[in-house]
């Protein structure tokens, strides 16, 4: 199964192409937009798409209600996809024959659309990603992996490399016994890349907090000690069932970043930081639970990163 991540928009107006595909593309996603049923069926052939947007109002030759017609072929030719529809108005009939369809959720064009829209397919791609997860659980993780941190390495865009670098890290994750990326958090006031639930057996993961913070940072420069106050003040806020943190850096760590690490070793919050060594040696490793406790136990020990 390929990885979540690309968006395709089926809509017959060229300001909603344009502005879906900018504002999809900042939220890190990989977005191609086109104007008719065919473009859409050919695109789905070419390269599958994750999520699929479709416009309800879409010309076609059955009339302007052709958006509907197109969810129920998408659904047929790629059933694993997740189609919204983007309806002008709402009505009772036009949802249920949505659904009927095989749509996945629908979004009203209100003053709340954009908003409303990215969070609906966030939350469409998170159910793409735990039927990913779980392919690559079962096999072929390694490859996975690999492929993932090369393109995340290559890849120039920020948002998309973002997007890559936590996608890598949640694909190393599933492969340790317990682990369990329970979300992805995101909020106006807070935020963290991955909530993970610790129900691991291991002698040295269950001593540690039911919960585990991960934050991902694509810089281009290297983390620092404000985020590391940060990062730490966010565990420290999590009511004592979040002690143990992962803090990503592709660039790596400055030297003020480990002096402030070494300085706080008292209490009982940990974080481990893991750098671009770090993820080469833990995408390589053939066994990933055991090179992720080598980091762990780095940290314990308070040796510089």
């Amino acid at each position: 199964m390929k990885r979540p991540g690309r968006v395709l928009v089926v809509d017959d107006e060229p300001f909603y192409r344009e502005t879906l595909t900018e504002e999809l593309s900042a939220e890190g996603w990989t977005v191609e937009a086109v104007a008719s049923s065919r473009d859409a069926l050919d695109s789905i052939a070419r390269e599958p798409p994750s999520v699929v947007l479709v416009d309800q109002k879409l010309k076609g030759p059955k009339g302007p209600d052709s958006g509907l017609d197109l969810v129920a072929e998408i659904r047929r030719v790629l059933p694993e996809a997740r189609v919204i529809m983007i309806t002008g108005y709402a009505s009772p009939e036009t949802v249920a024959h949505a659904y009927r369809a095989g749509a996945y959720d629908f979004v009203e064009k209100t003053e709340s659309f954009m908003a409303l829209l990215r969070i609906k397919v966030r939350n469409a791609m998170e159910g793409v990603r735990a039927q990913w997860l779980d392919s690559i659980a079962i096999g072929g993780a390694s490859a996975v992996c690999a492929g993932l941190w090369a393109d995340a390495q290559s890849e120039s865009d920020s948002a998309r490399k973002g997007r890559l670098l936590e996608d890598l890290f949640e694909a190393l994750l599933v492969q340790v016994p317990g682990f369990v990326v329970a979300a992805r958090q995101k909020s106006a006031d807070e935020e963290f890349d991955l909530v993970v639930r610790n129900e691991s057996s291991n002698l040295i993961w269950s001593k540690e907090s039911p919960y585990i913070l991960v934050e991902c940072k694509n810089w281009s420069s290297k983390v620092g000690p404000t985020e590391f106050d940060r990062f730490e003040n966010k565990i420290r806020r999590r009511y004592d069932r979040a002690r143990l943190g992962f803090i990503v850096a592709s660039n790596g760590f400055t030297k003020g970043f480990d002096s402030t690490r070494l300085a706080d070793r008292t209490g009982s919050r940990l974080i481990v930081p893991i750098g671009r060594d770090d993820l080469d040696a833990l995408v390589r490793a053939p066994n990933t639970n055991d090179a992720l406790k080598a980091l762990h136990q780095r940290a314990v020990v308070a040796d510089p990163s």
